[in-house]
């Protein structure tokens, strides 16, 4: 959490270990106690959990939204009321993100009144502490951490003061790991789809070198349109599936590219990669049966 200095501002200082009261050095003039009227050095919480087993429970489930291991308590969103583990998330890929109260909290009771831990919340804790009559000297705080399958730690998140900041923390960092894992397998399948059709097009073009010849393709129109034909396995080859309209009709083994603006995308695919074809017009009297064929989309 935060380090106060005297003039009230934030400095994070300390150890990032696991959160544990600074029991050293306490001193109270009166006492702190808990719900129960016990004397406490206000350890809020003893959540201690070992971050190994975390992680093999982690990668054990689905990949599902924050997992809230510590709820927020009514009225505590600062972090001096928090220890240990608070919540985890594991991103798509198996990247576990974990959030945790790190630091020390160090808590001085200036005056002989006795506090109750139980009965502070944050608007009480601040209102001692602008009254003078508690002091905290605090470098607790959260920290949302990367770990990978692998368990080595990556990204780190800034030191953050409160509850609510930490679990949307968490949730922004997974996005983003996420969505730059996503960018990445993008560009690996893009590439991956341009180096197939760079195989399919010289296999095309040594065929045609061995045969001496070029590719035919049946050009066939109507009193209105007019369509190609090619076999669906060359479409899909040349990476054009997606491309296709859907203007443009299928059977079983061929499709039919309509001639405004899906014939022209295959014919620039095969013009590029420098593969020799041919149009052979069919003329067919009234409207070709092509129209009552399943469309490619």
């Amino acid at each position: 959490m935060k380090g106060f200095t005297k003039d009230g501002k934030f400095r994070p200082t300390g150890n990032k270990s696991k959160s544990s009261l600074k029991k050293s050095d306490i001193r109270n003039k009166g006492e702190f106690k808990d719900e129960f009227g016990r004397p406490t050095v206000f350890n809020p919480a003893d959540n201690e959990y070992n971050h190994k087993q975390r992680k093999l429970e982690m990668h054990g489930i689905p990949n599902v939204a924050t997992v809230i291991e510590y709820p927020k308590m009514k009225g505590k969103d600062d972090s001096v009321f928090y220890d240990g583990s608070i919540a985890s998330r594991k991103a798509d890929d198996g990247t576990i993100f974990l959030v945790d109260a790190v630091g020390e909290v160090d808590l001085h009771n200036l005056t002989d009144e006795t506090y109750y831990i139980g009965d502070l919340n944050d608007k009480k804790l601040y209102k001692l502490q602008d009254e003078g009559k508690v002091e905290l000297r605090s470098n607790n705080w959260f920290e949302v951490t990367e770990q990978s399958i692998t368990g080595e730690l990556g990204v780190e998140s800034e030191p953050l003061e409160s509850y609510d900041s930490a679990i949307s923390n968490l949730d922004e960092m997974v996005n983003d790991h996420n969505k730059e894992n996503d960018k990445k397998s993008d560009v690996k399948r893009s590439k991956q789809s341009l180096d197939e059709r760079n195989a399919l097009l010289q296999k095309l073009k040594t065929n045609g070198e061995e045969l001496n010849g070029t590719l035919d393709i049946d050009f066939i129109q109507d009193n209105g349109h007019g369509w190609i034909k090619v076999p669906k396995l060359l479409v899909k080859g040349l990476q054009l599936n997606d491309e296709i309209s859907e203007y443009s009709y299928k059977d079983s083994e061929f499709a039919y590219l309509e001639e405004d603006s899906d014939m022209p995308k295959l014919l620039k695919v095969l013009k590029d990669g420098d593969i020799p074809y041919s149009l052979n017009e069919i003329m067919v009297d009234g409207e070709s049966p092509i129209r009552d064929y399943n469309r490619f989309k």
